[in-house]
């Protein structure tokens, strides 16, 4: 069927474009002088067997992981595990419990903050780190 061959080419073509799009965008990213360290260094398209270009980068490591800490690099968790986590978390504890977690407690482990943060600091962070990455 002609209209479904064309839906396809249309959504294909349409994906491609959104690829280059997401390339020039992290070609950008990956030219700020003092890069952060939330954002993974972008190192270009790899094509899989079937030719389709794959966006890779380099490894975001886990917060105490790596050489300074004497182990192996660990890949950092994504900010949606991170978030599921958080959740999972939070749903966990009794809530009349005073040293009930935060709900950014695990994303402020993963950023590396001290235990004794709070919500208002890990996004305040979180934030701050975001703006200055836009903003370079």
């Amino acid at each position: 069927d002609t209209t479904d061959e064309e839906s396809i080419r249309e959504r294909a073509e349409r994906c491609e474009y959104y690829l280059k799009v997401e390339e020039h965008c992290l070609a950008k990213l990956g030219g700020i002088k003092d890069g952060s360290p939330y954002v993974p260094k972008y190192l270009g398209t790899y094509p899989d067997e079937d030719q389709r270009n794959w966006l890779v980068f380099d490894l975001v490591e886990a917060s105490g992981s790596g050489t300074s800490s004497g182990h192996p690099p660990t890949p950092a968790k994504s900010l949606s595990d991170i978030l599921e986590l958080d959740w999972i978390d939070q749903h966990s504890q009794d809530e009349a419990d005073v040293n009930a977690h935060h709900h950014l407690y695990v994303l402020q482990r993963e950023l590396g903050m001290d235990e004794s943060s709070t919500f208002d600091d890990v996004l305040d962070k979180t934030l701050v780190e975001l703006l200055k990455t836009v903003s370079s």
